[in-house]
């Protein structure tokens, strides 16, 4: 092969290149303005948090403006009561949850009451 031919293939090989690049810049920069639809140009949808899956099944949307939170669970000490009679109490680890709008006390008024006498699973 000839210098001259090297020269040749070498530059159509450059021009390739640059095409690609130019289509792929092209392309990205359409996509990211956003989607046509019909001939009008349609906005991108707004971004959202990302959430582990699993999660959101544990938010549920009350309405527009308020919204319960996944669960809050602490581990500490509390005193549960067993026996036919509830004489025996003793001091156990106790699994406390975020408990809202208790009956006879101001709306918004929460409190961590003790769920379980253990703390099995208690983070989950």
């Amino acid at each position: 092969m000839s210098p001259s031919h090297i020269s040749k293939v070498l530059s159509a090989v450059s021009l390739v290149f640059i095409v690609f690049l130019l289509d792929a810049n092209l392309s990205h920069a359409e996509w990211s303005v956003g989607d046509v639809e019909n001939g009008t140009l349609v906005a991108e949808s707004e971004m959202v948090p990302y959430i582990e899956p699993g999660k959101m099944v544990m938010m549920m949307m009350m309405n527009e403006s308020r919204r319960k939170l996944g669960s809050f669970h602490i581990c500490s000490l509390c005193t549960c009561c067993g026996g036919g009679t509830n004489r025996y109490c003793l001091p156990t680890p106790c699994c406390y949850a975020i408990n809202c709008n208790i009956p006879n006390k101001p709306f918004g008024f929460c409190s961590f009451t003790p769920r379980t006498c253990n703390c099995f699973r208690c983070h989950i």
